[in-house]
């Protein structure tokens, strides 16, 4: 397989960078708006995770 297809290869590892940079992104902001909501709702919970990161 060895340079048979470069344009298709190069266009291939393009489209997966952009998809892994975005899900990236939005894990990210889900996460934080999911501790925001915690934070929030369930202040408690919230200490008892901090509590056990330390």
């Amino acid at each position: 397989m060895k340079n048979k297809e470069p344009k298709l290869a190069k266009k291939s590892i393009l489209v997966a960078s952009i998809f892994g940079m975005l899900s990236s992104i939005m894990t990210v902001i889900s996460g934080d708006i999911a501790a925001k909501e915690v934070g929030k709702y369930q202040p408690m919970k919230l200490a008892a995770m901090e509590a056990l990161n330390e």
